[in-house]
């Protein structure tokens, strides 16, 4: 069996350069899975407490994080 093309291909090259391609696959990915949760956010109708739900979440997390850190 073969080893994959991109072991071939990136077999000789420097930290830099795999950083590099990881970086660029990580971000492709997010943006993928993003673009796929937001057509499926726009199927289901809107409320505001969503909104007040998330920012909620997102300030009570980052207390905790603030909290910890002291």
């Amino acid at each position: 069996m073969e080893p994959p093309a991109g072991s071939l291909l990136l077999a000789q090259v420097s930290h830099d350069t795999i950083g590099t391609v990881l970086s660029f696959s990580a971000a492709a990915l997010l943006y993928l899975v993003t673009e796929e949760l937001l057509m499926e956010a726009h199927e289901v109708e809107e409320k505001s407490y969503f909104t007040l739900i998330l920012f909620g979440g997102f300030l009570t997390f980052w207390c905790i994080q603030l909290l910890g850190q002291g």
